[in-house]
């Protein structure tokens, strides 16, 4: 979530992609922290990171079915 964040905001301020994945998920933490520690929204903020995060492990985790023509 940290570089997803990260790499919307370096988009909109820099032309071409830097390539630089540590730079991006560092600029997206700083972004989170800063949001989490609004009263009242943070929490919520906090909630919404670690289901998209348990999401994520759950899409990669995931077995390749049969049936499915992604795989």
């Amino acid at each position: 979530m940290a570089l997803f964040i990260g790499s919307l905001i370096l988009k909109a301020y820099v032309r071409e992609s830097l390539g630089k994945e540590l730079l991006l998920v560092l600029l997206g933490l700083f972004i989170l922290e800063l949001l989490m520690l609004i009263p009242y929204l943070g929490w919520l903020i906090r909630l919404l990171v670690v289901i998209t995060g348990l999401g994520a492990l759950l899409v990669f985790r995931r077995e390749p079915d049969e049936t499915d023509p992604a795989y």
